[in-house]
């Protein structure tokens, strides 16, 4: 983690704004490993901020050279990935003090007491980092299971004594069986890839994260030349960045917003990628009710979400079930499953058995006779 504190000076021109952002993005850019966070008085008045995309708007009339620099912080953390943390002041409705960087590591908390009087500009805060939080920068090793060698699984699968696996009359046994057949395979037949998780926001498409790219480039070509035409390219790139992050995100939002009937996945992933963390807060609130428990948690999302579901209750089976209705009797064959199968996402990733859709499907020849026997 990088740590850092800046003081730029009231009046202080545009140049030494430009300064810093670009001594910023080489620290940045040299140690991209790190987790980045600023904190100081940037002395950027009648100016407000917002996170999630970083923008800024004015509080009545700023002049040119003002917003400019105001242009050039915001274009800089804002292709870091980084946010503003701190809260506009109450009275000015601006904060000369900000504190960049990922709300996912980083907590706010009130100060009840002042070591020393502070002035009308500024106010005291505090904040907490977790330096724990570095695991999204460490690579994971995955099994890639879309650079096996499938047809030696599978001559691998065919050698199996699955008579003598099935022969069970325990389905605990059998699917004991079946998944060591399994797990020691992909274990010795798929191979390991290591990958570390993106460190661009989640709305960021390819081309986005292209032009940021090209903006570094152009950035570091105009630093090795010091050409005018140079500055313009880089310039014109932070603006166009810019733009395009505040676009992603405002369609990143209305698509979680409009998809809340047909995929609420989407709505749960954007949950926690602002809250950083997956899961149920312990306490929850709604219209002033409290929830301290999963139960009451559970009740104050459905109060929320009442008006997009049917609350009636379902009709009570009044009649006794036939014997050829009870799942005991019910056989199922392997071309049962075969349209299952063929239906499942290759680009899905694996449940909690560790065996990826496109093994299932590869194997599939082999893999019908032991899933038919157990289902």
């Amino acid at each position: 983690m990088i740590l850092g504190a800046v003081y730029l000076q009231l009046n202080s021109d545009t140049t030494r704004y430009q300064e810093y952002v670009d001594g910023l993005e080489i620290v940045a850019e040299a140690n991209a490993d790190c987790q980045l966070v600023m904190v100081g008085d940037y002395n950027l008045p009648s100016v407000t901020w917002h996170s999630n995309p970083l923008q800024f708007a004015q509080i009545g009339y700023v002049d040119p050279g003002h917003r400019m620099k105001a242009e050039l912080i915001c274009g800089c953390f804002s292709s870091l990935g980084l946010s503003q943390l701190i809260p506009p002041h109450s009275s000015k409705d601006y904060s000369l003090d900000l504190l960049f960087g990922s709300p996912d590591f980083i907590d706010l908390f009130e100060l009840n007491e002042q070591l020393v009087p502070t002035d009308g500009h500024h106010v005291p805060s505090a904040f907490n980092v977790n330096i724990c939080c570095d695991s999204d920068f460490v690579p994971v090793s995955k099994r890639n299971f879309f650079a096996a060698d499938y047809e030696s699984i599978v001559n691998h699968l065919s050698d199996v004594d699955w008579d003598s696996i099935l022969s069970s009359d325990c389905l605990d046994d059998i699917l004991c069986g079946f998944y060591n057949v399994v797990g020691t395979c992909i274990s010795k037949q798929v191979p390991l890839s290591r990958s570390s998780p993106s460190t661009y926001s989640v709305w960021y498409n390819r081309e986005l994260i292209r032009t940021i790219r090209d903006k570094k480039l152009s950035h570091k070509a105009w630093k090795l030349t010091g050409e005018t035409s140079d500055e313009i390219v880089f310039k014109r790139l932070r603006a166009v960045c810019i733009r395009m992050s505040r676009s992603r995100y405002r369609d990143y939002v209305q698509s979680v917003e409009t998809g809340l009937r047909s995929n609420i996945n989407a709505f749960w992933s954007f949950v926690n990628g602002l809250k950083g963390e997956a899961g149920i807060p312990v306490t929850t609130y709604l219209d002033g009710l409290k929830a301290e428990s999963k139960p009451e948690t559970v009740n104050l999302f459905s109060s929320h979400f009442n008006s997009v579901y049917n609350c009636s209750p379902a009709s009570p089976l009044n009649r006794l079930l036939h014997s050829y209705e009870l799942i005991s009797n019910v056989s199922v064959l392997a071309e049962d499953l075969h349209p299952f199968v063929r239906e499942l996402k290759c680009t899905a990733n694996p449940g909690p058995d560790n065996v990826h859709n496109v093994f299932l499907k590869r194997c599939w020849p082999v893999l019908e006779r032991p899933h038919s026997r157990y289902f």
